[in-house]
């Protein structure tokens, strides 16, 4: 089911075999087009992107845009864009990392940082609730208390251990996820949780050979780095998983069939754009 690659050449061919998977990636890429063509008017959306990573790091669907001879932008790898919520997760496990508990209660209630005073959306806040709770609404009240707790140098360590490797600013907004990232670099970041701590390397190259059928190259076997406690990212995909099936999760709606979904919503400013991880 990969796809393959045949490069020919004056007197030489090779043939690269990727990492993605044929009905994935055609499934994506009819999921962008359908969703673009049905909605795209009423809710002011022009073009959408999709990356699929297997927990080992193979990278089994990638979807750029909705028409690459029309934009070889790729948005997946080439776009930054404010991640908004998405990249709350961050916050929280650095706060868990500081010895909080998903348990521990703080307050959704009018708050300054300086002349900065973090709003939820919608207005409104709803008083004393747990972190598990507060990640699953999203509220952005405590994930800026958090921040401050945990220290904003904290927050950006732990992205860039998770694999964030666009420059980050100690910011009291980067709670909110004000600063631009890529969405190849959060899918990879977010494999931490889902791999129990250990940091997630993407990969699209399986092997080359050329026409002889002699291997030029082959995907090493490689011991993944350890980045996060385990105990500590079974706690946070528990609050991940609270994001698709509280009553009050924003995620609700990534529910599908018995699978377990976890995964957090993101908005940046003024709705430009749209994230689910």
């Amino acid at each position: 089911k990969n796809f393959m690659i045949a490069q020919h050449l004056p007197n030489r061919s090779i043939t690269v075999r990727t990492t993605l998977d044929r009905d994935l990636q055609r499934a994506s890429e009819e999921s962008i087009e359908f969703f673009l063509r049905q909605n795209g008017k009423q809710y002011n959306v022009s073009e959408s992107a999709v990356v699929l990573i297997e927990t080992n790091g193979a990278v089994r669907s990638l979807v750029g845009g909705r028409d690459f001879p029309e934009s070889e932008f790729n948005r997946v790898t080439q776009a930054k864009r404010q991640p908004g919520s998405s990249f709350k997760p961050f916050v929280y496990a650095a706060a868990l990392e500081n010895g909080y508990s998903p348990y521990d209660v703080f307050e959704d209630a009018p708050l300054a940082i300086g002349k900065w005073q973090p709003e939820n959306y919608g207005g409104g806040f709803l008083g004393p609730m747990t972190l598990s709770e507060a990640m699953a609404r999203s509220t952005n009240t405590i994930a800026a208390e958090l921040t401050q707790e945990a220290s904003e140098e904290s927050v950006i360590n732990i992205a860039r251990r998770f694999g964030i490797t666009t420059p980050l600013q100690p910011f009291p907004s980067i709670a909110l996820g004000s600063q631009e990232v890529s969405l190849w670099e959060i899918t990879r970041a977010f494999g931490t949780f889902q791999s129990g701590g250990l940091r997630m390397d993407p990969w699209l190259i399986e092997k080359i050979e050329n026409s002889r059928g002699d291997v030029l190259y082959t995907r090493p076997d490689y011991n993944r780095d350890r980045v996060y406690d385990h105990e500590l990212a079974k706690e946070m995909n528990g609050m991940l998983a609270r994001v698709v099936n509280a009553r009050f999760g924003t995620g609700r709606r990534a529910r599908f069939g018995n699978w377990m979904v976890a995964g957090k919503t993101g908005t940046s400013q003024d709705w430009r754009d749209a994230w689910f991880i």
